[in-house]
């Protein structure tokens, strides 16, 4: 699983994807075609502990591609 967030709680250190990773656009389509109605997206507290905890400007990207 590639993740740049570097979280604070996670180990995971991975940086590019892995070559047989899907992307964003794949897995959404998988999503659709499956009928997978439900997703998860984290979101930690207020902007501040959220991106202290994840990323800087991550609580803003998120909250500009949700869709509602």
């Amino acid at each position: 699983m590639s993740c740049n967030m570097r979280c604070k709680h996670c180990g995971s250190s991975c940086t590019d994807p892995l070559p047989d990773e899907l992307s964003t656009e794949e897995t959404a389509r998988l999503l659709v075609e499956n009928h997978i109605a439900t997703v998860a997206i984290s979101i930690d507290g207020t902007r501040e502990v959220h991106d202290a905890i994840r990323k800087a400007d991550s609580f803003e990207r998120i909250g500009a591609r949700l869709r509602f």
